[in-house]
């Protein structure tokens, strides 16, 4: 008897209320030195509208951006405690999603499969580019200004988009991680012919963007676009989960400390016993189908299950 592995991700903001001060998630990303990982950080869920003024056009030049940190999200204390958009030890908000998302990904197929490790690469590079724009020097003039939204999810969708044959199908989960799956034509004719803020300078200053190579996605070679579909919106989950939880443990590390753990390997472990379960179902009905004692016991069994001896009991008390 064949056993199915199936791997059924509930995006995490639907299991559980967002947190406060999370509008709707993912919404933010974070900053945080590594220092500041004690205390809540408040922040405010409302989009600014101040526009860029003049004092913000002299900051552009002096700033020094080709020297600086560039952050994923601000808080109201110093840019010692924002939380970096890439570091290389692991603690930017960029390798902080990708690690989430690959390991999400790679658990949709049985550990040590080429499809998982396969998976884990698609989760990799969507948390590794979600947040691309903000190397831009209007995203990080915005984070110190509260200036106006920037773009910041296009950038990582256009490069991807360029990594034929299946750039594309990781551009829907790059440009969507904020607003949702978008529609083909709106993303690849409108969405992203638009000009961006200057973004590619900065991040190949801070990250290598060559040599990164999307593999086939984890679905059978005869292309069946039913899987694919479906296999498009797990990544999707990986991603949009990923990059929420890696928001909360910056913006709400007490609340992220009160969220439940899984214990370690529980899908394993119910996968496991779901098999030894259905293969000692199958090894019964064998065992029935060609011993005659046991199938007489089993009908004996089947009889008083369904409430034979019950029925004939009332008759002969009626």
């Amino acid at each position: 008897m064949a056993i199915p592995h199936f791997a059924f991700r509930i995006p995490h903001y639907l299991q559980t209320p967002p947190p406060t001060g999370l509008a709707k998630p993912p919404i933010y990303a974070h900053h945080l030195a590594a220092s500041s990982r004690h205390g809540l950080h408040s922040f405010s869920s409302a989009p600014c509208r101040v526009q860029i003024n003049a004092k913000s056009q002299h900051n552009r030049s002096t700033l020094g951006f080709a020297n600086m940190v560039f952050f994923a999200h601000s808080t109201n204390s110093s840019e010692s405690a924002w939380e970096p958009l890439f570091t290389g030890n692991g603690e930017g908000h960029l390798e902080k999603v990708a690690s989430l998302a690959s390991g999400f990904a790679s658990s949709m197929y049985p550990e040590g499969t080429t499809s998982s490790r396969i998976a884990a690469s698609w989760g990799r590079l969507a948390g590794l580019w979600h947040d691309l724009g903000k190397f831009s020097e209007e995203f990080q003039l915005r984070l110190r200004e509260n200036s106006l939204r920037v773009d910041h999810s296009s950038a990582g969708a256009k490069l991807a988009a360029g990594q034929h044959p299946y750039g594309p199908l990781l551009a829907y989960l790059i440009a969507g991680h904020h607003a949702g799956l978008a529609d083909g034509h709106t993303l690849f004719h409108e969405r992203l012919k638009r000009s961006l803020p200057a973004w590619e300078t900065n991040a190949r200053a801070h990250l290598s963007l060559e040599g990164e190579k999307l593999p086939p996605p984890p679905v059978s070679r005869q292309i069946d676009m039913a899987a694919l579909a479906f296999t498009s919106r797990m990544l999707f989950s990986c991603l949009v989960d990923a990059d929420y939880l890696a928001t909360e443990s910056f913006m709400q590390p007490l609340e992220e400390a009160r969220r439940p753990r899984w214990p370690l390997g529980a899908l394993t472990h119910m996968q496991e016993a779901l098999a030894r379960h259905y293969l000692l179902s199958f090894v019964q009905e064998v065992n029935v189908g060609t011993n005659p004692a046991a199938r007489a016991g089993h009908e004996d069994t089947t009889d008083q299950a369904s409430g034979k001896d019950g029925k004939a009991a009332a008759g002969r008390l009626s």
